[in-house]
């Protein structure tokens, strides 16, 4: 089993793929890049928080299992808690702005669809 020490590191790290990623998706969604990009970026986004998930829950377990680990369970002022919270916080940002950019290239494409077509008849 993995250190305490060598978890929290690898907590940080996957922390840190969550970031860049969610950066990622922002940028390409501002820079308007290809859809294929876009949701590159978001699938990437999803699996790099998906691993966060799965090492935050391993660390906050064993923080919270074993009271020598205790001091471990605050990290630059932030509980285990609110840890999590933020790196939720910031991919539930990046999705919600891939959500509603999608959303609105189909309203985008709809509304062109609506609309008459116009025939020059001679």
């Amino acid at each position: 089993m993995a250190s305490v020490t060598e978890m929290k590191d690898e907590r940080r790290d996957h922390k840190k793929k969550v970031t860049i990623a969610a950066r990622r998706l922002n940028g390409s969604i501002d820079r308007s890049q290809p859809d294929e990009m876009i949701h590159m970026f978001a699938s990437k986004l999803e699996e790099d928080y998906s691993d966060f998930l799965i090492v935050h829950e391993d660390y906050e377990e064993l923080v919270n299992s074993n009271t020598d680990y205790t001091e471990h369970g605050t990290v630059n002022g932030l509980s285990c808690k609110q840890y999590l919270e933020t790196v939720t916080g910031m991919y539930e940002s990046a999705m919600s702005k891939f959500k509603d950019h999608f959303k609105r290239l189909k309203e985008e494409a709809s509304e062109r669809n609506s609309r008459p077509i116009l025939v020059q008849i001679n």
